[in-house]
């Protein structure tokens, strides 16, 4: 239930975050040249009430996918303490018990962050970048189509140059 919540705030909250460039473009270019004062005081509430509900429901998709790794965390955490503690003898003897608990917590927070920080960012980043590439193809085709192509071959270059460095 989380997972799936967080991740249908996910184009809420990218939507919610684009909205608010266009709508300061509507003001600097519609409301102040008119000295529409009551306009603007109208544009300005909903930019607020827009930014408002966008960090909300960021804070609830944080809360949801920190749950989310947590859960998943403790569970692995569990299997692994279960496991180790059905170890022979033996292996304990060879292996100093601190070490072996102090990689299990480690790894463990890793995952966690792996789980709720790194894979949000991930998702959200790229439906930012959706987001904004398909405002740029409906407002300025040409320009948009210059922009893709320029990072592509940016990118091609910056691959380029990491397999090169390698080698050195």
């Amino acid at each position: 239930k989380s997972f799936i919540l967080s991740f249908i705030f996910l184009p809420i909250i990218t939507a919610f975050s684009i909205c608010l460039p266009l709508l300061l473009r509507y003001i600097i270019d519609n409301v102040i040249p008119n000295k529409n004062f009551n306009k603007l005081l109208m544009v300005a509430i909903l930019y607020l009430s827009i930014f408002v509900i966008g960090k909300f429901l960021s804070y609830l998709q944080t809360i949801y996918i920190s749950a989310i790794g947590l859960k998943l965390t403790k569970d692995i955490k569990n299997n692994l303490f279960s496991h180790i503690l059905k170890l022979p003898l033996s292996f304990h003897q060879k292996n100093n018990p601190g070490k072996l608990l102090a990689r299990i917590e480690n790894d463990g927070e890793n995952l966690r962050q792996l789980f709720s920080n790194i894979s949000v960012n991930i998702f959200s980043e790229l439906f930012t970048l959706l987001g904004i590439l398909l405002i740029l193809l409906l407002g300025e085709l040409k320009l948009t189509l210059w922009i893709i192509g320029i990072t592509a071959v940016l990118i091609f270059m910056t691959f380029l140059f990491m397999k090169f460095i390698r080698k050195k």
